[in-house]
């Protein structure tokens, strides 16, 4: 990778235009599915510089994790709206949950433990 130079101006990230055909000005020509086989092809590389690679033999990753790309690409673009401060299987939520209140405790006295995680309802969607 280069090195970044303050002269150079730095531009902002270009969307997913989701046309192969669309004008670079539009934003970046690959679709979502694109990308994801982009960064899937990635990850299965083998190169001197890197640990290893993800097997071959392995199903895509959303199929491994048991979610349907539908439900990924809803909670990745609507992730802030879904998810505030934690993003996970209803387990994980609840577990970060309790760590919180805990920690809230510790912190403050008469602090209220918080009843509810924003996220269960989108989590439940993505993980069953």
């Amino acid at each position: 990778m280069g090195q970044w130079s303050p002269g150079l101006k730095q531009l902002p990230l270009k969307a997913l235009s989701g046309s192969s055909s669309a004008a670079l000005s539009e934003g970046i020509p690959f679709t979502r599915q694109d990308y994801f086989e982009l960064v899937d092809w990635a990850g299965h590389s083998l190169r001197e510089d890197k640990c290893g690679a993800i097997d071959e033999q392995l199903p895509p990753i959303l199929q491994r994790l048991g979610i349907k790309p539908e439900n990924w690409i809803d909670s990745v673009s609507h992730f802030q709206e879904y998810f505030f401060d934690a993003a996970g299987t209803l387990f994980f939520l609840e577990q970060f949950r309790e760590r919180k209140n805990k920690l809230r405790l510790k912190q403050a006295d008469g602090v209220e433990p918080i009843g509810w995680i924003r996220g269960k309802g989108a989590s439940n969607k993505l993980y069953g």
